[in-house]
């Protein structure tokens, strides 16, 4: 019989609970360690999901990203997708089923790459955003409140601009963009006059290969901060907003086997935003996932990482089983001798002290002491007294995440559900999570492609079915 200790609401204590350590766990121990609950009851895992067989819509010539959204206001999201060979995006409505309509295609400017859906001119409906990579620009075009657009401008930016996010980063309650510029070695912001003209801008010296932008509330302060990842430097710089939209660098992120997919979220659960990220793909190490926990004022952990064994492409942290907890989705090449490349989407599900443990199968440490219900009740007894040498994850604060960690380092707790694998036959590329079906859970889109130079790419639509079989 097992026990779920339940820290964080997820990990579970593979070891029985002698009853000597319930008579000695106070109320306040439990509390002061996160725990809600102890029960001898098996580990209840929510309904796995299950992705039904995939559906491709075709999209235009070298199609490269992706994004959703409700377009026309049926309430179900339609996807856009940038055509980087054709200077073009595609605009697929939604059938009302989670499926999708012939595209429809848009002119925009040479060699487009990362699309973006926003209310650009505050008028309710979704605009869109694109960077033309050939030409530096940025091109913004305003939906008729039906799906069709219209450019109505082509602003410059800067060289080589590969990543676009759109975000209020001066609190006025409309949408900025900010561009990383590759060839220009820096980051350009434009501030939204709130009609989809951008009057001001701002520009970042980033440095050189300037790549992915995040963007978020580092510091906790209320207002969103940038990091830019970078795909050859010693560091990447992050940015502090001063809450008008103003930005000084902040905090230098030792790149390390950091790469320019770098993304952020809570996987630990403790209200700070932590890096993840693909090793970079020019490195050794770009089989690796690199994971830096933050303790506060965006100070972080030296880097956790593991070997997925292959190579990334790209990357998103989503709760894809709504357990509330963020799992890790990527997309992959193998080469395989006498075969070619062989593709596929991995799923690595979330743990509570984001170590993405059921990814790496931790063992338990044979140096490790064998732990029992007496070495439990001290080290609880330790936690209640807030004994400094407890702070194991170096946040500042000696909690239950400290004793996850400890746990977790033991080999006693375990990730229940194993990663996922989901082999494509054909190259992915972006991905992009909606409810595209509106059944109430997440379903997956992600570019493929044969061959991105030379052939039109599709949408590939993975539908959820994990409500429906909860039914």
């Amino acid at each position: 019989m097992g026990t779920d200790l339940n820290v964080g609401g997820y990990s579970r204590l593979i070891m029985p609970i002698h009853p000597h350590l319930l008579s000695v766990l106070s109320c306040s121990i439990l509390a002061s360690i996160g725990v809600v609950g102890i029960t001898t009851d098996a580990a209840q895992a929510g309904p796995p999901v299950e992705f039904g067989p995939p559906s491709f819509y075709p999209a235009g010539d070298g199609a490269s990203a992706i994004d959703s959204g409700d377009l026309n206001g049926d309430g179900f999201p339609d996807i856009v997708v940038s055509n980087n060979l054709g200077g073009t995006i595609s605009v697929l409505l939604n059938d009302g089923a989670g499926g999708f309509l012939p595209q429809t295609q848009f002119a925009v400017g040479p060699r487009p790459e990362v699309v973006k859906l926003g209310d650009l001119d505050g008028d309710g409906d979704l605009d869109v955003a694109i960077v033309n990579t050939f030409v530096g620009t940025l091109s913004v075009l305003l939906n008729d409140g039906a799906g069709v657009m219209t450019e109505i401008a082509q602003i410059p930016v800067g060289g080589q601009p590969n990543d676009l996010a759109l975000a209020d980063l001066d609190g006025d309650g409309d949408l900025d963009a900010i561009t990383a510029n590759q060839t220009s070695s820096s980051t350009t912001i434009l501030y939204n006059a709130g009609d989809a003209t951008f009057p001001n801008s701002v520009v970042l010296p980033s440095g050189p290969s300037s790549g992915k932008i995040d963007v978020g509330d580092y510091d906790n302060d209320g207002d969103l901060d940038l990091l830019v990842s970078r795909v050859i430097a010693e560091f990447q710089p992050m940015y502090q907003n001063d809450g008008k939209g103003g930005f000084t660098l902040w905090r230098k992120i030792p790149s390390e086997s950091l790469s320019s997919l770098l993304m952020s979220g809570d996987v630990d659960q403790d209200g700070d935003l932590d890096l993840v990220s693909p090793g970079a793909m020019i490195s050794p190490n770009d089989n690796n996932i690199v994971v830096r926990r933050q303790y506060g004022d965006a100070q972080f952990t030296e880097p956790a990482s593991f070997d997925v064994q292959q190579q990334t492409i790209d990357r998103e942290l989503i709760d894809l089983d709504e357990d509330g907890l963020l799992d890790l989705v990527v997309t992959r090449v193998h080469f395989v001798l006498g075969v070619g490349n062989e593709y596929s989407m991995l799923v690595i599900w979330g743990d509570p002290v984001g170590s993405f443990s059921g990814w790496q199968n931790i063992a338990p440490d044979p140096l490790a002491p064998t732990i029992n219900a007496a070495d439990l009740a001290s080290l609880l007894i330790k936690w209640d007294s807030s004994n400094g040498d407890c702070d194991l994850n170096a946040d500042g604060v000696v909690n239950g995440r400290d004793l996850g960690v400890l746990l977790v380092n033991w080999g006693v707790v375990t990730n229940y559900r194993p990663p996922t694998v989901y082999p494509f036959k054909t190259r992915a590329r972006s991905i992009e999570e909606n409810d595209f079906d509106q059944d109430g859970d997440l379903d997956l889109a992600i570019m493929t492609f044969e061959d991105p130079d030379t052939l039109p790419g599709d949408v590939m639509v993975i539908l959820n079915n994990r409500i429906q079989n909860r039914r």
